[in-house]
């Protein structure tokens, strides 16, 4: 059995960088069509997209690739998160009424999933301030220094002139 070969081993002997890749299986695979049809049927199954990339052995920087370069594939990867998204409000809607010695659904953590994937469910409320008129808010500090020397310096005073218990 022979030892795998490194990266380097390979760059010594020559080879350009894709006949490395290639030599040790790590070239990224080249875009089908099929891979549309592949991705909307997992989106059906309810897989995230991660999920999906995994399944199809795509490295998700590629798959963004993809999506920018092939207006088919786009389509199908916005299709298969919608695709995901209706396959699980489609579980909810199957469990929301319980049938005794039926199958159940744990509403917390199907709830909890569902703000994960999908924006829409998520909870967080976003507050913004704005001053008057749309404009940023103003933040007014005045301090009066004259007037916090007079009360220092009267209050010195007052202290002199009180009599002393000797």
């Amino acid at each position: 059995m022979s030892k795998k070969e490194t990266f380097e081993e390979l760059a010594a002997q020559g080879l350009t960088k894709n006949q490395i890749l290639a030599k040790l299986n790590m070239l990224p695979p080249a875009y089908k069509t099929e891979y549309c049809k592949k991705v909307t049927e997992l989106g059906k199954k309810g897989l995230t997209k991660t999920q999906i990339a995994s399944a199809i052995d795509v490295p998700m920087s590629i798959i963004k690739s993809w999506a920018a370069t092939y207006d088919e594939f786009n389509h199908a990867w916005e299709l298969s998160s919608q695709y995901s998204q209706a396959h699980w409000e489609s579980l909810a809607q199957q469990h929301i009424i319980e049938v005794p010695q039926g199958p159940k659904l744990n509403t917390a953590l199907w709830n909890k999933s569902m703000a994960s994937r999908f924006p829409e469910y998520n909870d967080k409320t976003k507050v913004e301030l704005t001053g008057k008129d749309g404009n940023p808010i103003e933040v007014e500090s005045t301090v009066n220094f004259a007037q916090e020397l007079m009360e220092d310096f009267l209050s010195m005073r007052q202290a002199d002139a009180e009599p002393s218990d000797s």
